[in-house]
């Protein structure tokens, strides 16, 4: 059976194995019992469910936690079968005795897969000592007989199943070919149809007919030779996202749900391998317990009352002239995290990479299943949830940062300041990532370094235009080497060179630049530069689109310059901040 899936009761579970033998048992019992009165749908307290089982009496101030049945329902499985391995009970010693693997499945006329089957559905199994000494699964009496009362319906059809025999077979292919050839329905109403009247289960008649086509020479759904195709897997990928039914999408392809819920599968896992999962390797992380000690303890959010302190001492330093938005004096005012709460975020976040790749690696590249898909979704969606709040909390150091790099006039500079948060923030989120707490390093320490080179690397476009004298010896272009750049402005050679420069950006990119910079175009006099906010606006540009194609216009430039082997800080005019 899976792992738990409630954290609280797998720890319950741990605790539980404290207490005397005889209050275990009692409380195995109870469990059980608690199982069939519980509802999937249904939200219970975690204390109320404590209570339950342990006849505990919960302290009511204790924080209230909600758990979904189905869940519940899972681990209480899980809990009776791991807590009475705890125990030295022997078959014999319950009366009426327990009954072990093949006894069971002898009394209900099922295999041993079938009871794996209804373990799932609610029969609990307890580890019993054999007369081996080894531990083997056994059924109480009392959990079979209320399993029975449940599950009447499934265990009458099961006990009068039997093997299909060659004839069954045929007579079954042949009708399968007389219906095919006598309607337009679609291949899975068919097949429905034929288990209705056989008494077969329509996944069995799938794989019979799906088996006797890709043998035989007249095959009963000639289409159905082949797989799915991988543009006809995406396009039901995208619809079942979409909202669409799976009902819909098997009448639509003519296929079985099954072949639609593996198409689906099929395109989510290739999705989730091409996507980049890079962790920040650390020792613990492959201990026995790293998952119970990592992911256990949950650090809490900062104290309101420390957040309004920092608040009053952080709000009297803004000046009186800054006009930043509101939502980043709220990140000023945010406490910088302590360093065990740091490094627990950190550890949280890169372990919840791991065990994404993890189990990335392990997924079955024909058949990937959806609770694999989805377990792996839920560690990159909560290693999200980490990387949001560690931006968050330390957005504070781009803003200070950034105002440090910022010498202008009130206007100019309150602009300067927002382009290089932008800058900061993308800087932040790739220090988030790549952090090693192992180093024993604050990461505010590293997140400040990591800023003072990205803000170094932005002021090459804010130096004045040098001479090309003083830069390095270009591999291209010598003739230009020898004038200064103030006289070859208008030159054709200066021209051509330009135009090589920005011939790689997209047209919004390249006005974008030009405005920015004030680079003439077309033997035009040279206009002043514009702030990025007002060339942005001259073009109709969000401000954000604005920041974005200057950031890509720039990884463009220093590419194309690199290719050319000449410094563009020394090439370019500077901008206007």
């Amino acid at each position: 059976m899976p792992g738990f899936r409630c954290q609280p009761l797998e720890d319950l579970t741990r605790q539980l194995t404290f207490s005397p033998a005889a209050q275990r048992r009692r409380q195995l019992d109870r469990a059980e019992e608690l199982y069939w009165q519980l509802e999937d749908e249904a939200n219970y307290k975690l204390n109320h469910l404590i209570q339950r089982i342990t006849r505990y009496k919960i302290d009511p101030t204790d924080e209230e936690i909600t758990l979904v049945g189905k869940a519940v329902r899972d681990d209480l499985l899980l809990l009776v079968e791991r807590l009475s391995v705890t125990l030295n009970d022997r078959p014999e010693d319950f009366d009426p005795p327990a009954l072990n693997l093949d006894e069971l499945a002898r009394r209900w006329s099922v295999t041993r897969k079938t009871l794996s089957r209804y373990r799932q559905q609610g029969l609990f199994a307890r580890k019993l000592v054999s007369p081996t000494g080894r531990r083997r699964l056994g059924f109480l009496i009392d959990s079979i007989e209320r399993f029975e009362d449940r599950h009447a319906g499934s265990l009458q059809r099961a006990a009068r199943f039997r093997r299909m025999d060659e004839t069954e077979r045929r007579s079954i292919i042949d009708r399968a070919h007389r219906l095919s050839g006598l309607t337009d329905a679609p291949d899975h109403r068919i097949i429905e149809q034929l288990a209705e009247s056989t008494g077969r289960s329509v996944e069995a008649i799938r794989l019979l007919l799906r088996s006797h086509d890709e043998q035989a020479g007249k095959p009963v759904f000639p289409q159905h030779s082949a797989p799915l195709r991988p543009d006809q897997q995406q396009a039901i990928f995208i619809a079942y996202h979409r909202g669409e039914s799976v009902a819909k999408l098997a009448e639509q392809y003519d296929r079985a749900h099954d072949a639609i819920y593996r198409a689906v599968n099929l395109r989510h896992a290739a999705a989730l391998r091409r996507l980049p999962i890079d962790c920040v390797a650390n020792p613990t992380f492959d201990l026995p317990d790293a998952e119970s000690v990592i992911l256990g303890s949950q650090p809490g959010p900062a104290d309101e009352k420390d957040l309004s302190q920092a608040k009053e001492r952080e709000l009297h330093r803004v000046q009186a002239g800054d006009r930043l938005p509101h939502y980043l004096h709220r990140a000023i005012a945010r406490p910088v995290l302590d360093a065990e709460t740091e490094r627990s975020l950190f550890v949280r976040l890169n372990y919840l990479k791991h065990l994404a790749h993890r189990e990335r690696r392990a997924l079955d590249r024909y058949r990937p299943r959806f609770a694999d898909l989805d377990r792996i979704e839920t560690h990159l969606r909560h290693a999200a949830a980490l990387r949001h709040r560690l931006s968050r909390d330390y957005l504070k150091l781009v803003i200070v940062a950034a105002q440090k790099h910022t010498t202008a006039d009130a206007d100019a500079a309150n602009e300067a300041t927002l382009e290089l948060i932008h800058l900061g923030h993308r800087t932040l989120l790739d220090a988030i990532e790549q952090f090693d707490v192992t180093r024993g390093n604050r990461f505010s320490a590293y997140a400040n370094w990591r800023l003072l080179r990205a803000f170094a690397e932005e002021r090459r476009w804010d130096k004045p235009a040098l001479s090309l004298r003083s830069a390095p010896e270009p591999a291209v272009w010598p003739d230009v080497l020898s004038a200064d750049l103030l006289t070859l402005r208008d030159a054709e050679q200066t021209q051509r060179m330009l135009e090589t420069l920005l011939n790689p950006l997209s047209g919004p990119q390249r006005a974008l630049v030009i405005a920015h910079l004030g680079i003439p175009q077309d033997g035009d006099q040279p206009q002043p530069p514009k702030t990025l906010a007002k060339a942005g606006h001259a073009l109709d540009l969000h401000a954000a689109t604005a920041r974005r194609q200057e950031h890509e216009a720039q990884v463009a430039l220093r590419r194309t310059a690199e290719t050319m082997q000449i410094q563009l800080d020394h090439f370019l005019p500077s901008p206007a901040w």
